[in-house]
């Protein structure tokens, strides 16, 4: 036995002194394009699977720059929104985009853009105002993009937030 190790010791230490593998280099350039091409075509995808859930269902929903669908009640609520030092209150509830429940939060506190690197959900809770609710459809790149939780949220997820603000305590410092 020990003489089989030592001929495979031998035998690796002897290729290991051949001539080094040469490779040729990456285009980073093209393997850049190539990737941002994908992105682009991932995210069409995600959009048209979006709007056909919409149409499906026949939910009316606003669409953001950033791709964000919502739907908020009430429908621009004249109190008090958040701002990204504060700190809001609220209930969620994240399905996937077949409507399966993934978590459900209640009454927790969140401090915006500190605490919480979801984007689409820090974008959709500075629309609210304190007592109002939402629905909002994350495309992945606005949520967990392609990593998902590590847990629960698989990669390149879109997913549904349902939301509803309890208190929003103001940060003194946005006066």
């Amino acid at each position: 036995m020990r003489s089989f190790l030592l001929l495979g010791f031998l035998i690796c230490s002897i290729l290991a002194c051949s001539d080094p593998l040469v490779v040729a280099p990456v285009q980073s350039k093209s393997v850049n394009n190539d990737l941002l091409d994908f992105n682009k075509g991932y995210i069409a995808y995600e959009s048209n699977a979006i709007d056909t859930l919409l149409s499906i269902k026949n939910w009316d929903f606003n669409k953001s720059k950033t791709g964000l669908r919502y739907q908020l009640n009430p429908v621009g609520c004249s109190g008090y929104k958040p701002h990204s030092e504060d700190l809001v209150r609220l209930d969620y509830q994240i399905s996937d985009i077949h409507d399966n429940s993934i978590y459900s939060i209640t009454d927790t506190l969140i401090h915006l853009e500190k605490d919480y690197t979801v984007n689409g959900l820090v974008e959709g809770v500075k629309m609210m105002c304190k007592g109002s609710s939402g629905t909002f459809i994350l495309p992945s790149y606005l949520a967990y993009d392609v990593k998902g939780d590590m847990k629960k949220i698989g990669p390149r997820e879109v997913l549904i937030y349902r939301v509803k603000i309890n208190n929003v305590i103001k940060n003194t410092k946005n006066d």
